[in-house]
């Protein structure tokens, strides 16, 4: 998870629970409406045919995700091999595995590629580290699959929080055959103390407490250990082994976790980041 202005320690010694609570829940959204932009306006891409749809999903009150479909680009006597759900990182957008996406395409595939709440061009005031984002997917693919939108079998693929929210998904959506998670975090509460290291523990348990609160998440809903040892399908993570801010026993947890069949990639001189070029 990169440095970000919005998620510096705010200044000011005497900040009351609920001001951090916030804090702790609202990202910025500009990293990753920056990197749509380098890709240009939705319609122009749909004109030439770099995606085949643009929807608007409400998986919750106050919530609108904004997805893109790519279909397969395989020949018409050639059937469609299954669907891939691509879920990007905190501070991203779907922009960031946009050629993941094309890529998958060509090779036979329907891609399904959103913004995850206050993330890109969906809607949301807050970010929940995978509880309510792993709904909001199962709802999405539920809604796609009853409009004959997606077809054969899912597959899932995340990195960072999108990794997290990866296995969290997978684990209850049966419809998954497989998942990939590229850097995952083990744990969103000890993940989010990192980013607020200056608090007493004791502070900040009753921050994340009232995050929760504020947010509508069960506050004790934050491992994903726990959702890895309920998968019913493969599991591959991916995980560099020099992870400043993701550290690599996160990745080897969830894999430690999770049933058989699975497999584990070591990137050794990877970070965080730069899994995306090493780990390729």
């Amino acid at each position: 998870m990169p440095d970000s202005n919005e998620n510096r320690p705010p200044s000011g010694r005497r900040r009351g629970v609920d001001f951090y609570a916030k804090w702790l829940l609202r990202h910025s959204r500009l990293p990753g409406r920056l990197r749509l932009a380098r890709l240009g306006p939705v319609d122009k891409l749909l004109a030439a045919g770099r995606i085949d749809k643009h929807l608007r999903f409400s998986p919750a009150e106050g919530v609108d995700l904004d997805v893109w479909l790519i279909r397969a680009k395989s020949p018409a006597e050639t059937p469609c091999r299954g669907t891939v759900l691509i879920i990007h990182g905190l501070w991203d957008s779907k922009g960031r595995f946009f050629r993941l996406g094309e890529i998958l395409a060509r090779r036979g595939f329907d891609v399904v590629m959103p913004d995850l709440r206050r993330h890109g061009q969906s809607t949301g005031e807050f970010t929940t580290f995978g509880s309510l984002e792993k709904l909001d997917m199962l709802a999405l693919m539920n809604h796609l699959r009853a409009g004959g939108e997606v077809r054969g079998p899912t597959w899932v693929f995340g990195f960072s929080m999108g990794a997290t929210v990866t296995v969290r998904y997978a684990a209850i959506d049966p419809a998954v055959r497989g998942a990939v998670a590229a850097a995952p975090f083990a744990d969103a509460k000890r993940v989010t103390r990192r980013s607020a290291f200056w608090m007493t523990g004791r502070k900040f348990e009753a921050v994340w407490r009232r995050a929760a609160e504020i947010a509508g998440f069960d506050p004790n809903d934050y491992s994903t250990v726990e959702a890895a040892r309920q998968l019913r399908c493969p599991l591959i993570v991916v995980h560099g082994r020099l992870d400043p801010l993701v550290p690599y026993s996160h990745g080897r947890a969830i894999f430690d976790a999770a049933p058989e069949p699975k497999r584990f990639y070591r990137v050794p001189w990877s970070g965080h980041a730069s899994l995306l070029l090493m780990g390729r």
